[in-house]
């Protein structure tokens, strides 16, 4: 049996909200059917957060590693990674600045459009983990399209997305799962999590690819 590594954020594992995913409804469980898995999913982790752990599962030495993250580091943010740690320190000024800076966050993201993680520094990252890993077959998922309410929610994603969706797509080339088609029942409430349909989509997805004959 193969072995397959996941590399991911929370889009991977199961939810209790704002819907509810159990983790035998998750695509890499789905996947343990076909494959020796074993799964790093770093809930709200970034694609940094990711290559700090790379090292330590590299002597799994995969067949096929599987890497789906991007929404963290993409997302407009109304501060920085820094801004927030720094702000978090300051004990008496953060019980103010902080709940005001939430009060207005969707006005302060649309304005600034911070997002956590460069394009440059995704870039040099998912290029690492290639680098890592230059016997395994690296599949890459693309993140979630975006629609009129999330864009509402959080000004500036849709752009944000498909410049990130852009560069994943320009690493993995031909191995690129593509999510464009998904059905909106099949993502939460919360336009970033998939629902077990959507987990089966995304299992799909990857199944087919690993079938074809370009893997």
């Amino acid at each position: 049996m193969k072995k397959l590594l996941v590399l991911g954020d929370s889009l991977s594992l199961p939810r209790l909200q704002p819907e509810f995913c159990s983790y035998e409804d998750t695509w890499p469980t789905l996947l343990r059917q076909h494959f020796n898995v074993h799964q790093v999913s770093l809930g709200g982790g970034t694609i940094t957060d990711i290559v700090r752990q790379v090292e330590y599962h590299k002597v799994f030495n995969p067949d096929i590693a599987v890497i789906q993250c991007g929404i963290v580091d993409c997302a407009p943010r109304a501060l920085s990674i820094f801004e927030l740690e720094f702000i978090k320190k300051l004990w008496g000024i953060r019980t103010i600045l902080l709940p005001v800076i939430k009060r207005y966050s969707r006005k302060i993201r649309g304005l600034r459009s911070k997002t956590y993680t460069t394009p440059k520094v995704f870039k040099n990252c998912l290029a690492l983990i290639k680098e890592t890993f230059p016997n395994s077959t690296i599949l890459v998922i693309g993140i979630l399209p975006p629609c009129t309410e999330y864009e509402i929610q959080v000004p500036g994603v849709s752009a944000r997305i498909n410049q990130f969706n852009a560069i994943l797509k320009l690493q993995a080339g031909q191995n690129y799962i593509s999510l464009d088609q998904i059905e909106r029942t099949s993502i939460m409430s919360d336009y970033v999590h998939l629902n077990p349909a959507g987990q089966r989509f995304v299992y799909e997805k990857i199944r087919t690819l690993l079938m074809s004959d370009s893997c």
